[in-house]
């Protein structure tokens, strides 16, 4: 059993590993500390000052109102079965 003997020393790196605070790929010291700067407050993902959905009133052609009118009928359809 090869895996067997391989076991413990795998262990042990692990071990060290863990000990030595892990690796790390560049000094943060070094760069500023952006966390946090892209995450987005609130839900909104277009136009803010728009009602979502509809209401965002997209300039689109025929063909691609149709697929968002079947997108709409659809979500709300799926919306209506789970709730249910």
């Amino acid at each position: 059993m090869p895996i067997r003997r391989l076991i413990s020393p795998i262990a042990l790196a692990a071990a060290l590993f863990v000990l030595a605070g892990g690796a790390r790929a560049f000094d943060d010291d070094k760069y500023p500390d952006w966390k946090g700067q892209w995450t987005r407050l609130g839900g909104v993902q277009w136009d803010d000052t728009k009602l979502p959905g509809r209401g965002q009133r997209a300039p689109l052609t025929p063909e691609y109102q149709a697929v968002l009118e079947e997108s709409l009928a659809t979500r709300s359809k799926a919306a209506s079965a789970t709730s249910t």
